[in-house]
């Protein structure tokens, strides 16, 4: 549609010294010949609020009112943080029928992506105040209270870093859960190892669901075990971790297993 104009943004934002949030997404415009574009600046100390929030949800309910018609999947609007609120209508979406799959999966994948980063942040920080690092302890403690204001806490009372670095874990897996559980119960037809390998060490607390579900369900092509084999890797599983499939007679479980093993 020459009509529309199609205007990609990108930010990056430092959540822990190492770790950055890389966050993106695309709105469509109309274009009318002269199109102002304005600037919007992000600031590089904190994770939230998002200044394009409005944009972004915006941009989310186009793609829902006219899927696949401007050629543009949920995954070009939810690599950032606000698109954390979109999980549960994903999930609706993915479910109702083939057609939306592939757009739904690939919002998801971002969704995870993000998570991921978040994650990867925190044991960041988590090794700062270990003392695995010698950063000022003030810088580290400004680090850890961000991203206290984007989780929402503290709440009641005044926790130290760690309390309250733990209490953003556990807001980043509560954003995890619902994805997980939507991978392991999808619907007919559909694989999701690609969106568990994005979310990498977050599969941890339901490493035994997964394999419980492989030994239930086993992969039908090497392709998909090996997909398999790399979420396993992503969450560092152990041999003893992944006894089962190690142990089983199916080969294509044994090469998900080695493949995350490393073997």
């Amino acid at each position: 549609d020459s009509s529309k104009l199609e205007i990609s943004y990108s930010t990056s934002r430092k959540i822990a010294f190492e770790q950055s949030l890389i966050e993106a997404f695309t709105e469509t415009v109309t274009f009318t010949g002269k199109t102002t574009i304005p600037l919007t600046l992000t600031p590089r100390d904190t994770i939230g609020p998002d200044p394009m929030r409005d944009k972004i949800r915006a941009a989310f309910k186009s793609i829902k009112a006219e899927p696949g018609r401007r050629g543009l999947d949920y995954g070009s609007v939810c690599r950032n943080l606000t698109a954390l609120e979109f999980i549960p209508e994903l999930v609706e979406l993915a479910r109702q029928g083939p057609d939306k799959q592939f757009s739904v999966l690939q919002g998801l994948k971002a969704i995870a992506n993000t998570l991921s980063d978040l994650h990867d942040g925190c044991g960041e920080l988590e090794k700062e105040l270990a003392g695995v690092k010698s950063r000022p302890p003030a810088e580290v403690s400004k680090k850890v209270r961000a991203l206290g204001v984007w989780a929402g806490v503290p709440g009641d009372g005044n926790p130290d870093d760690r309390e309250l670095l733990a209490q953003v874990q556990q807001k980043i897996l509560s954003f995890a859960r619902p994805i997980v559980s939507f991978c392991l119960s999808p619907p007919p037809g559909m694989e999701s190892p690609n969106i568990l390998y994005e979310l990498g060490r977050l599969n941890r607390p339901h490493l035994s669901d997964f394999v419980q579900r492989l030994l239930a369900n086993p992969p039908d092509e090497m392709q998909s075990a090996l997909e398999w084999g790399g979420v396993f890797f992503g969450m560092r599983a152990t041999k003893t971790e992944l006894k089962q499939l190690v142990d089983s007679n199916n080969p294509l479980l044994r090469a998900a297993s080695r493949n995350a093993l490393g073997e």
